[in-house]
């Protein structure tokens, strides 16, 4: 289950969530079983996250840092992971 503080500041969006994952590297975000379908996460942070079981779809994820996230049996069906989107 996802640590409820961890999802808080992610929903406060992804300038403060990035804020926070500069002031507490040490911390690796639980993030599992969230539903974030939809989600606005470019440029987002999601270094070591644990995303098992997160919902993603159509999430724009682009730009976003995923570096030794887990995803296993995350769901990214739709999910934005190509370069930037241009308006």
């Amino acid at each position: 289950m996802a640590n409820p503080q961890h999802l808080k500041i992610l929903k406060q969006g992804v300038d403060t969530w990035n804020r926070w994952r500069t002031a507490h590297r040490g911390i690796r975000p639980d993030l599992r079983g969230v539903d974030l379908g939809g989600a606005h996460l470019n440029e987002a942070n999601l270094t070591r996250a644990d995303l098992r079981k997160a919902e993603l779809g159509e999430a724009d994820l682009s730009e976003a840092r995923l570096q030794s996230a887990r995803l296993e049996e995350a769901t990214l069906l739709g999910a934005y992971l190509g370069e930037p989107r241009r308006s």
